[in-house]
């Protein structure tokens, strides 16, 4: 037997212990549930004995080895268009680290200050808040927020082993945290190097990430004692200082600055500017004014819309997965946000939940072989909602059927008034201020779209720049003027107008492109900064373009084109007049015979010896077989509005076809822009053949917004029986184009659902643009943009 002076120490002794790692792993299982449980957790947890006693002895024997964590990118819901990247752990080494944070921490944490609230039992964000509004009530009349900058994975590995060890000195364990520290991670069968930070998804990270900040919390803690009653809040990286005076706060912010810079930290951004109580601040998704006030966040309001869309997705493979997800986060969000003073706020979210899950369960249930209603009701039945008080079984039950059975509006009944008498009703309420000033901002918010797409429509309009203004004229009499930096595009319908070279320049400067279209709709000229794409996006498109890989561009390119082509036919159904007769006869199998021809398109596959021109005319085939469906049903949707035999592309003289190819020529001249600003060569394409002197590229990224900008619009327009007229030349008259050029900019303006964010559809086609350049570079795959219906 060895000396005592080589035996393992007391805590190394633990965690080789089988009862430890039995503990341990009950907590692991603990975060699923029994049916949800990944098959790696499941697999261990079948031969968990024989497994654990394993384990055990490799530990003791010191030849267990941790596997390198699995990198998964994530959204940040708070930040849209970013990712965080999180570790997925391997289970037997989730096993081992959770047993080690249960040994470590009372070592670790007995230095921790009570208003440190993050990872810790009995604390948490309920406890942060409440101590807010406490060093409010003593009278901190300012305050300051800030977060670090990628906190975890900017962490110094070397000085948290250094900090360790002031703490833990038996070396089994100081290797084990090495071993952890040190290993890499994976992409796939990519190893993934790094040399700082700690892994984020790891039951270690928390307790160590507080206990970094240590140094952090210590002074803070001595700039409190020298300027009582101020206070401070760490939630993990979030900090939040309050003071009775303003340069208290400044001394408190740079104390905390230079120590955050010891610790080779930084500031996400510069602190945030020291707020009064009486203008509010935002710390924990709770927003706190005047009056010791809190209220949910308008950007944390945001974040839940997002996070809504993105917990009911479609198409949905696992409808009750979803529910599930959703159940779990509505859980979550009412524990921390349900309170009296956020009870309208939490209303209005449990409303929208509603709504929301009516419109995807509906979606949901048009797929064929769907789950049955029964399902769908023991589903609801087992949700969690936002709502705190009680509900019963009644409320719950007309709860599921207002799901499942949204209620259509219904005619109203009108009695004969010598019958019955009208009864006395209420006088309406008037609104809210809330809903008053809401309505304001539609307004304005209205008015900014005017005025940021800038359109020209009456001859004689010259075009001038006054300071920082564009400045409109007519008859030597101004008719508009509208500040450069609210405006994003100019267009002309006309060509007896003039625009003075001051404001070319001026627009190119600001980014704005001026477009004078030709009487088709097309662009007759473009003027803005010179642009060029990108070499290597250009060698990017070459290398993927009439190959077997570009192919999947191809595929979704048609994929996309059918599936907005489908929803613009459910759209024209919901109405109840289209509902019945010949549209609805025609459109409703439409679409679902397109439906399966938009899935033959998606997942179709290729080996490398496949014929790509080949394949590319077969897709053509697909999406030429749903264009006549999509074409048959619009035939019957426009009977008795206007002539229309079919679609005609070139050489059109009837109406319907010349307003269409004129709403395609507007978009095509944005859509251009839209490529050029992302660096895309127009001339290289995926799906259409390239040709010289043709932008092949734009034909390809016009299909998935053709029908629903142009078409759509259109449709619309004749259904509410506008009247479109021809000048004596048999073109489009100038009323028609300007009437038809107004209501395709407006469409293009409208907002919409994309990536879990209301955007309009102009900043949709940047966001496309901006995936076709990561797919061709390899960064991420491209995926259509559908349009809701």
């Amino acid at each position: 037997m060895g000396s005592a002076a080589h035996k393992p120490g007391y805590l190394f002794e633990r965690l080789c212990e089988p009862s430890v790692l039995e503990n341990a792993w009950a907590r692991v299982l603990v975060h699923f549930s029994h049916d949800q449980r990944p098959p790696e957790v499941a697999a261990l947890e079948e031969r968990r004995a024989q497994r654990i006693a394993q384990l055990a002895d490799d530990l003791r024997r010191e030849v267990y080895a941790p596997e390198p964590a699995a990198l998964v990118s994530i959204p940040k819901p708070s930040k849209p268009g970013e990712r965080r990247t999180i570790s997925v752990l391997r289970a037997e080494d989730r096993l081992v680290l959770t047993a080690l944070e249960f040994l470590l921490d009372p070592l670790l944490s007995r230095d921790f200050f009570p208003r440190s609230f993050a990872y810790r039992k009995g604390l948490g964000a309920g406890a942060a808040l409440r101590q807010v509004r406490t060093d409010l009530a003593r009278g901190c009349s300012c305050a300051a927020s800030v977060d670090i900058d990628n906190f975890f994975d900017s962490i110094s590995r070397p000085r948290l082993l250094d900090a360790v060890r002031s703490h833990v000195w038996e070396k089994q364990i100081l290797r084990l945290l090495e071993i952890y520290l040190e290993m890499g991670a994976h992409r796939g069968v990519a190893w993934v190097e790094s040399t700082r930070g700690i892994a984020q998804g790891s039951p270690l990270s928390p307790l160590l990430a507080n206990y970094y900040l240590l140094p952090l919390d210590r002074e803070l803690s001595r700039w409190t004692g020298a300027f009582p009653p101020s206070g401070w809040i760490r939630y993990a990286d979030n900090l939040l200082l309050t003071a009775p005076e303003r340069n208290e706060l400044e001394e408190g912010i740079q104390r905390a600055t230079a120590a955050i810079t010891t610790l080779e930290l930084r500031w996400n951004s510069a602190p945030a500017g020291i707020r009064a109580l009486e203008e509010g601040f935002v710390f924990l998704g709770y927003r706190f004014e005047g009056g010791n006030r809190e209220r949910i966040d308008d950007a944390k309001l945001a974040e839940m819309e997002r996070t809504l869309a993105e917990r009911l997705p479609l198409p949905a493979a696992d409808p009750g997965r979803c529910l599930e997800e959703l159940s779990h986060t509505l859980g979550g969000w009412r524990r921390y946000y349900s309170r009296p003073e956020t009870v309208d706020q939490i209303r209005g979210i449990d409303q929208d939940v509603t709504r929301r899950l009516g419109e995807w369960v509906a979606h949901v249930r048009q797929s064929p072989g769907g789950p049955p209603r029964k399902l769908w009701e023991d589903w609801l039945g087992r949700m969690e909602r936002l709502l705190s008080e009680p509900e019963n079984d009644a409320g719950r039950q007309a709860w599921i059927r207002e799901v499942l059975d949204p209620k259509q509006p219904e005619a109203p009944t009108v009695a004969k008034p010598a019958e019955v008498a009208a009864p006395d009703l209420p006088a309406k309420p008037p609104p809210t201020p809330r809903q008053v000033v809401a309505k304001r901002k539609r307004e304005y918010a209205a008015r900014q779209r005017e005025v940021s797409d800038f359109l020209v429509t009456e001859p004689g309009t010259f075009l001038g720049v006054r300071g920082d203004h564009l400045q409109a004229r007519r008859d030597r009499e101004r008719v508009a003027e509208v500040p450069l930096a609210q405006i994003r595009h100019i267009t002309l319908l006309v060509h007896e107008g003039a625009i003075s070279c001051d404001l070319m320049v001026r627009a190119a400067e600001h980014g704005i492109a001026i477009e004078l279209l030709g009487y088709d709709g097309k662009p007759a000229a473009r003027i803005g900064a010179p642009e060029s794409p990108s070499f290597e996006t250009s060698l990017a498109q070459s290398r993927l373009s009439g190959t077997v890989a570009g192919l999947a561009l191809a595929q979704t390119f048609v994929a996309g084109k059918i599936r907005n082509q489908s929803n613009v036919l459910r759209y024209f159904l919901k109405y109840r007049a289209r509902a019945k007769g010949a549209f609805s006869a025609a459109a409703a199998p439409a679409v679902e015979q397109m439906a399966r021809l938009e899935r033959d398109a998606a997942s179709r596959r290729y080996d490398k010896d496949a014929d790509a021109r080949l394949e590319r005319d077969r897709l053509f085939a697909v999406e030429g077989q749903a264009a006549q469906l999509y074409w048959d049903a619009i035939h019957t949707l426009l009977d008795g509005h206007a002539a229309f035999a079919g679609r005609v592309r070139r050489g059109a003289r009837d109406t319907v076809n010349e307003l269409l190819n004129y709403g395609y020529g507007i978009l095509s001249a944005r859509l251009l822009g839209v490529l050029s600003r992302a660096g895309l060569n127009p001339n290289i394409s995926f799906l259409h053949t390239p040709q010289p002197g043709k932008p092949a590229l734009l034909y390809d990224f016009l299909e998935e917004f053709r029908a629903p900008v142009v078409d759509r619009t259109v449709f619309a327009r004749l259904g509410k029986g506008l009247k479109f007229e021809r000048s004596a030349d048999g073109m489009l008259s100038l009323e028609t184009r300007r009437t038809l050029a107004k209501a395709v900019i407006q469409r293009l303006n409208a907002t919409t659902s994309y990536e879990g964010r209301k955007l309009p559809i102009l900043a949709v086609m940047d966001g496309q643009a901006a995936r076709l350049v990561d797919h061709v570079t390899g960064k991420r795959p491209y995926r259509s943009f559908v349009m809701p219906w």
